[in-house]
């Protein structure tokens, strides 16, 4: 049996680097360092080595989706009382 030896692109790899997730995520390297340290992203750590699990970075970050509303929220008036709009 032989093994294709094919680039994996870092969407296809199961663990990330700190500095291929950055790219992936739109962040700095310093705001994935700050994640990191307070544990909003779980990671692994071999020997110096960090690594981030694709799924674990989805799953955390799923956490913090925000739900739309069906109706929008009515705006208050911005007039005085006793004022009308013309």
């Amino acid at each position: 049996m032989q093994l294709r030896s094919e680039k994996l692109t870092a969407t296809t790899r199961l663990f990330l680097r700190p500095d291929e997730l950055v790219p992936l995520l739109g962040v700095s390297k310093r705001t994935l360092s700050s994640w990191q340290a307070k544990r909003v992203l779980p990671f692994r750590r071999i020997g110096r080595t960090i690594l981030f699990s694709l799924q674990d970075v989805q799953a955390a970050l799923d956490k913090f989706t925000v739900q739309s509303h069906t109706t929008p929220k009515r705006r208050a008036s911005r007039l005085p009382s006793g004022t009308q709009a013309e």
